[in-house]
């Protein structure tokens, strides 16, 4: 079955449906054979909103979400930034976080890459403000879930490092746009995040370190109530200092920067 109709069966009782996203392909400038060759309907057809809640993974069973997830990883050339998001939460979902982890990571790359390359409409901006909810809804989960695996950071810089980021000529970006400009070095991109994914994976080998991070985690992710616990704000502080030091220590990229 095509993957259009595919995803337009799976998806059933939804506010904005894969069906109605459909209109969007058709918007943007046709490219023969790029829909039915892509692991996914190009622009956001998968992503299904289901009584006002994003449903944040591939549509359809456990079974039917791997087997996408592994046409996405297969062809990441034709998939644009939402379609490698919601494989990276399926991916989660079923409990490959390193999967998870390099496809999040891809995303971020072909972002910026397809931003620079195809600049949106001025009418994309609503449609750009829910790519980048996703995006940080996604970063989220993906950063909980390789703070629970370290290991799982060499690997996922290691991946992104040799990943091929160049897409095909018929490729379409999540977003309708007027032109399109020449295609910068992806690979920079690239290589830049899998440095930094590198970085952590040695500085999360230092056991105060992953202590200190998964502390801060705790107190960033809790509740108001959880955070209101006494002594704990001042040893979330203390942690924070502590990855601070080890990171100046070691000259390395860390995740204090982003736990503040």
């Amino acid at each position: 079955m095509h993957v259009a109709k595919l995803l337009c069966t799976l998806t059933a009782v939804i506010l904005l449906d894969a069906c109605q996203l459909n209109t969007r392909t058709a918007i943007a400038p046709a490219r023969p054979g790029h829909p039915a060759e892509s692991p996914l309907p190009a622009s956001s057809q998968a992503w299904r909103w289901q009584g006002g809640s994003r449903q944040l993974t591939l549509p359809g069973s456990s079974a039917q979400q791997k087997r996408t997830l592994v046409d996405v990883l297969a062809r990441t050339d034709t998939a644009e930034t939402t379609a490698l998001l919601l494989a990276a939460n399926s991916a989660l979902k079923l409990k490959r976080i390193d999967d998870a982890g390099f496809l999040y990571n891809a995303a971020q790359v072909r972002h910026t890459q397809d931003l620079a390359r195809f600049p949106p409409l001025d009418a994309e901006r609503p449609w750009l403000q829910r790519i980048d909810a996703l995006r940080v809804d996604t970063g989220k989960q993906v950063s909980s879930a390789l703070l629970d695996t370290p290991k799982a950071y060499g690997r996922v810089a290691k991946r992104l490092a040799s990943w091929r980021c160049e897409t095909r000529q018929d490729y379409l970006p999540a977003w309708r746009s007027r032109h399109q400009r020449a295609a910068g070095d992806c690979q920079a991109l690239s290589r830049e995040r899998a440095r930094a994914l590198q970085d952590i994976a040695t500085l999360m080998d230092i056991p105060s370190y992953a202590e200190a991070a998964r502390l801060a985690r705790y107190y960033l992710n809790g509740s108001a109530s959880v955070r209101a616990l006494p002594g704990l704000k001042e040893q979330y502080r203390d942690a924070l200092a502590e990855m601070q030091r080890i990171e100046r220590n070691k000259g390395l990229y860390g995740l204090s920067t982003r736990m503040r």
